[in-house]
């Protein structure tokens, strides 16, 4: 049936011209009309991920107070939209229009304006206008660009972008920004690896990042400085997603708005039916002055800053311009009010510095060769942004994503397959919950153990305890075993992938770019007969 839609609509399209989104009206709405039927079809299914067909508005708005005569025209009347747009199509008009509008010359004075010499050596690092802004519903982002022929490396804002980038293209001047490495970059030669830190980078769920610029492996004094390792939980701790969900929640019920979320949520705008459609419109224009004065600008206002205060933690991780945590190390949240914590705060930063004597500053360009994996969110888990790390960390190195076939399956100090470890565990009828261990130790907290409760969330024992229980077999995910040694070499998934990856890179840059560049055992199957 499906074939049947899209020959009826898309037989006679140059689906080249859609992806690179050369199309006209009358190509919109055949695109649209198969985008109908295939959400018509979504809805059967309970699993399938639903779309809106119509761009749904954002409660993200910003007012902006403008002058009316910047508007009037010479008649005396105030221009229509239309004629707005035809005037902000001239870029000098339209800079003349921003620029009398907008006062930005307190956000950014020293900028390259139309009109200025671009060979002036002090407008060779120069950034202009870019006549754009954003708004997160908190403050509004004024967009600046470098000029034209002063931008090197091209701008991507998603996935997708970063899939439409022509192939084989010259990064021997890129500093940063991001490439695919199936599209055969040019300029990663060995010369440059003299010059440039390179990193490989393997992104998971658990472990939302592990990066490594060695090839050796942990148990050696020291190696530890070279490796990032930033677990999803703590980042989720440092960017106060939990905290956001319990305050978020705890404020609808203070505010009695809780009922209005629940009619957004009972009218979806991801719907095939016109009369469906129009009942969402209804219900957003019913709730929308209960939502007006709901205020999310204080939560909002924190998180953002969490989170831009995260990504420069792991960027700064990344660049090697700070010490790298212990992996491991579990995050300390000090109560700097308290004489005792202070005292405790000091000896950890004492330790640290002990740890990190050896640490040097990195003062080279990096090179970050980044598993292209797509990392799924999971159901009645906190999302992980990796598109959105990705391209924050690409403004300020050169991230190279790469295919991560078999690089945790393979180990990188002797091309063996890794054998997974078997474990077992006890599984109970009753109720799992963490508790929290009793202590005898003042001012000591036990650890939290897994343990059998009741209906009731009564404590019943341990579930390792528990005479009801069966063991299971099950694999641990983030350990392996290398069976071509003397012993068992037991290895961490997620820093072996790490080194692959930087094991493809360096390959790739030593062999100028070969088409064989990666090794054998990483090589998907049709390709390893094209040596």
């Amino acid at each position: 049936m499906l074939r049947d839609v899209f020959e009826a609509n898309l037989a006679d399209v140059d689906l080249w011209l859609v992806y690179a989104r050369h199309i006209d009206y009358a190509m919109c709405n055949r695109i649209l009309n198969v985008s109908r039927w295939c959400l018509q079809a979504a809805e059967d299914l309970q699993a399938a991920k639903r779309w809106s067909l119509l761009p749904v508005a954002k409660h993200q708005v910003s007012n902006f107070l403008i002058l009316p005569n910047v508007l009037r025209q010479a008649n005396g009347q105030f221009m229509n939209l239309h004629a707005l747009a035809r005037l902000t199509g001239n870029p000098a008009t339209q800079q003349l229009v921003w620029e009398t509008i907008f006062n930005i010359n307190h956000v950014q004075r020293h900028r390259w304006r139309l009109g200025d010499n671009l060979n002036d050596v002090v407008n060779l690092n120069a950034i202009s206008f870019a006549f754009s802004m954003q708004s997160d519903g908190v403050k509004a982002h004024l967009l600046f660009e470098k000029p034209i022929l002063l931008q090197i490396e091209p701008v991507v804002t998603t996935r997708a972008e970063i899939r439409r980038l022509p192939e084989n293209l010259d990064v021997t001047a890129w500093t940063k920004g991001v490439y695919h490495l199936d599209k055969g970059p040019r300029g990663l030669n060995e010369a440059r690896i003299e010059n440039s830190r390179i990193v490989g980078l393997d992104p998971g769920v658990s472990s939302m990042i592990t990066a490594t610029s060695t090839q050796d492996e942990m148990p050696q004094p020291g190696l530890w400085q070279q490796e990032v390792e930033v677990r999803t939980r703590s980042y989720h701790a440092r960017t106060q997603v939990f905290w956001e969900y319990q305050k978020e929640a705890n404020n609808r019920t203070k505010y009695n708005i809780q009922d209005e979320y629940d009619q957004l949520a009972g009218n979806s705008s991801n719907v095939s039916a016109a009369a469906d459609f129009e009942q969402h419109i209804r219900v957003m224009s019913r709730v929308r002055n209960r939502m007006r004065f709901f205020k999310h600008r204080e939560i909002r206002a924190t998180l953002a800053s969490a989170r831009q205060s995260a990504n420069h933690h792991i960027m700064n991780q990344l660049l090697g311009l700070t010490p790298p945590f212990r992996p491991g190390t579990k995050m300390h949240h000090i109560h700097l009010s308290s004489k005792r914590m202070r005292k405790r705060w000091h000896r950890h930063r004492r330790q640290a510095a002990r740890e990190l004597s050896g640490w040097v500053r990195n003062e080279n360009d990096t090179i970050i060769f980044w598993g292209d994996g797509e990392m799924p969110t999971l159901p009645y888990f906190a999302p992980i942004p990796h598109v959105g790390i990705i391209l924050f960390v690409a403004k300020f190195a050169l991230v190279i994503l790469t295919g991560e076939f078999r690089t945790s399956q393979i180990h990188s100090d002797c091309d063996a397959q890794l054998v997974p470890i078997r474990g077992t565990y006890i599984r109970t009828p009753h109720r799992m919950k963490r508790k929290r261990v009793q202590t005898r130790i003042r001012r000591t907290r036990g650890r939290k153990v897994k343990t059998c409760v009741n209906m009731d969330g009564q404590r019943l024992h341990r579930q390792s305890l528990c005479t009801q229980g069966q063991q299971q077999g099950t694999e641990l995910w983030s350990l392996k075993r290398c069976l071509n040694h003397e012993h068992d070499v037991v290895i961490d998934r997620d820093r072996n992938a790490a080194r692959n990856m930087r094991r493809i890179g360096l390959n790739y840059m030593m062999m100028d770019g070969d088409q064989d560049h990666r090794p054998v055992p990483l090589r998907r199957p049709q390709l390893i007969g094209h040596q």
